[in-house]
């Protein structure tokens, strides 16, 4: 790690970067440090592309070419600065429960809870989950057209499964 902010710092030198602008970025003078890396060699590549810039601009007027038509990826297609902050709203477990579960157990969870207690409510969560699961899913299944192999009957349904006679349920479908 030391040898990557070593070598961030004297990247930031060697190509000219504004030291006052980081101090006055970072409100300190302590270097680059694994907290304000992100920020230099955001200043880094600031530079960097002035620095392109002011080579494509060089080459375009020695060669009378237009400098749009000598380096237009560098007109005006650089980076749009920094990236939102994006917030993420994770799913609370209190959300899950039914508002009848929640009085019921209010009592019941101000105790600790022994291991077969704590087994017991992980497998009514699992069972829980799984009914909503299939509650949602038999919503969508309402929905769908039926195809032909669903209005098919057992014995086709048997001769479909192959030589082993299974259904395709059966195999994992």
């Amino acid at each position: 790690m030391m040898k990557l902010k070593k070598s961030i710092d004297s990247l930031f030198k060697k190509i000219g970067c504004d030291r006052r602008q980081i101090d006055n970025l970072l409100q300190s003078h302590e270097g680059v440090t694994e907290d304000n890396m992100l920020r230099y060699l955001g200043i880094i590549e600031e530079r960097t592309n002035e620095l392109l810039m002011a080579q494509a601009t060089t080459n375009a007027k020695e060669q009378n070419i237009a400098l749009r038509e000598r380096a237009p990826n560098l007109i005006g297609e650089g980076p749009s600065g920094p990236a939102p902050h994006v917030q993420v709203h994770l799913p609370n477990a209190e959300d899950r429960r039914d508002q009848e579960d929640k009085e019921e157990k209010a009592e019941e969870e101000l105790k600790p809870l022994t291991r077969e207690e704590l087994k017991q409510r992980a497998i009514d969560h699992v069972r829980n989950l799984e009914k909503r699961a299939l509650l949602e899913q038999s919503k969508y299944q309402d929905m769908t057209p039926t195809t032909s192999r669903e209005k098919s009957t057992p014995a086709a349904s048997r001769s479909a499964g192959g030589e082993t006679g299974k259904t395709p349920t059966a195999r994992g479908r």
